[in-house]
């Protein structure tokens, strides 16, 4: 019996909401695309801040997809007061490296 309340417990517990979550996932940036990585050379790279708040150092993308990555984030990000942080990227630069953008060190 009480190996059976046990269980019945936690899977209430693994079926109850958590609000917190949920809106964590929904400030959350979506996936990259693939094609959107995509490159040639490393002017083909840009950076772009996709989550909300001051803690990110930034994703890799190809400078023709800037735009749509900050109009997205600036609508995903506009009712959310995100965590303010000072972040130490290092030398990171966006490169092309064997045709996908990336934070490679080094200089630009």
């Amino acid at each position: 019996m009480r190996l059976l309340a046990t269980c019945c417990l936690l899977a209430l517990a693994a079926s109850t909401p958590d609000p917190a979550a949920d809106l964590r996932a929904a400030h959350e940036p979506p996936p990259m695309p693939a094609a959107h990585l995509q490159c040639t050379v490393d002017a083909d790279c840009a950076r772009v801040f996709r989550r909300c708040g001051t803690c990110d150092c930034g994703a890799p993308v190809n400078a023709t997809h800037v735009a749509a990555h900050e109009a997205e984030r600036g609508e995903r990000c506009a009712a959310v007061e995100g965590p303010v942080c000072e972040m130490d990227c290092g030398d990171t630069t966006p490169r092309c490296v064997a045709g996908t953008c990336g934070l490679g060190h080094g200089p630009g």
